[in-house]
């Protein structure tokens, strides 16, 4: 196995070497924020009260349907209301 020119270029060097550079490193802030993300959808909404009439009529936007929406229906009704709801 021959090796590439990048592995034959690289110089090995000891720990010690290694601690002494990094000491002084400061980390920068990490990426992720606390704030809470806005979801696509909501931001689909914010752009559609923005744009008011001129938004585009055939973007159709709906909210999900979550488990407890359906959760007062009777269970035969409930199979038959989300083929209702679904997409097709």
């Amino acid at each position: 196995m021959f090796g590439s020119l990048p592995r034959l270029a690289a110089r090995i060097i000891s720990k010690s070497e290694v601690a002494g550079q990094n000491a002084s490193r400061v980390f920068p802030a990490p990426l992720t924020s606390k704030e809470p993300r806005v979801s696509t959808l909501n931001l689909l909404l914010q752009q559609k009260a923005e744009a008011g009439v001129d938004y585009p009529a055939n973007i159709r936007l709906e909210p999900p349907l979550v488990k407890t929406t359906l959760a007062r229906v009777p269970a035969d009704i409930r199979t038959e209301l989300k083929d209702y709801l679904r997409e097709r």
